[in-house]
């Protein structure tokens, strides 16, 4: 066992332990409580959500049979990632996403918060594209919701708020110059009656 796994496995197994700490007795699983440790699971560790439940059924019935709750030292099984799981992903993926989203999530929210004074419109396109990149508020929509939004549907889903957000802007840009064109051609007719006279 590699000393990732090593440490994804103390993790699961102090978050289980806590778990039996707080509920002694056999009806121990919220179905909302379970998926949102399943999710928070697969985020921090970076492993499928397949791999995640088969842990978790793995507890559950060792609690079922036992009395004792796993405890913190004795290291369970890791599940063996199937060839045809389509879902895995390396744990070394997980630093970079995380990273990625965290940036840009920021990004987006200062530029959200930067174009509020040009548009509201596009201050709120940016701002729903940084609350889909940013882990706690999709976490924390989540667990309010139990949907979780998939990549390549958040990837849709940015590509067109950040289109419309920005055409937003330039429409905005191209009306403000249109302003400011028919403002100087007033002025010019103005100065052209004022020497007529």
């Amino acid at each position: 066992m590699s000393n990732t796994n090593r440490e994804q496995q103390k993790l699961l197994n102090e978050i289980i332990e806590k778990a039996f700490e707080k509920k002694k007795n056999d009806n121990v699983i919220d179905e909302n409580t379970l998926n949102a440790t399943l999710e928070s699971i697969c985020e921090m560790t970076g492993m499928s959500r397949d791999e995640a439940e088969e842990i978790a059924k793995e507890v559950i019935e060792e609690h079922k049979n036992s009395t004792e709750p796993t405890k913190a030292s004795e290291p369970l099984e890791s599940p063996k990632p199937s060839k045809s799981s389509k879902s895995s992903k390396p744990s070394n993926f997980l630093l970079p996403r995380l990273v990625f989203s965290w940036f840009f999530g920021c990004f987006f929210l200062l530029l959200s918060i930067l174009a509020f004074s040009k548009t509201l419109l596009g201050a709120l396109c940016f701002f729903v594209i940084a609350c889909l990149l940013l882990p706690p508020v999709r976490q924390f929509a989540y667990i309010k919701t139990g949907n979780k939004i998939s990549f390549t549907a958040r990837v849709f889903i940015i590509f067109l708020f950040m289109t419309f957000g920005v055409l937003t802007g330039e429409r905005k840009d191209k009306e403000a110059q249109d302003i400011e064109k028919a403002k100087e051609h007033a002025e010019v007719v103005e100065l052209i009656q004022y020497r007529k006279q």
